[in-house]
């Protein structure tokens, strides 16, 4: 596997790991907050959304579940976009 292969095959992982939390019949709010957590360590352009310093910004502890799962799907955004540019880079 080549390296661009190997980042795709790592965004689609991640894409998928969101999915599951997403779709889960119950919302497991902890692991959708670990998988924000990861992002914001290793995607620069994550942290930069979820920046203390954004108008708007709430810390996990006073943020609704619904308002997690809205960041886990920007995040799946995020994640689609930067697949799609490493798709489309030949």
């Amino acid at each position: 596997m080549n390296d661009k292969e190997l980042k795709c095959a790592n965004i689609k992982s991640d894409i998928d790991e969101i999915d599951e939390v997403l779709n889960a019949q119950a919302f497991d709010r902890k692991k959708g907050e670990d998988v924000i957590r990861k992002h914001n360590v290793t995607d620069e352009t994550v942290a930069q959304i979820n920046s203390p310093l954004v108008p708007g910004f709430m810390p996990f502890n006073q943020a609704s579940d619904d308002m997690v799962r809205n960041n886990l799907v920007v995040i799946r955004q995020v994640l689609l976009a930067k697949l799609a540019k490493e798709q489309s880079n030949g």
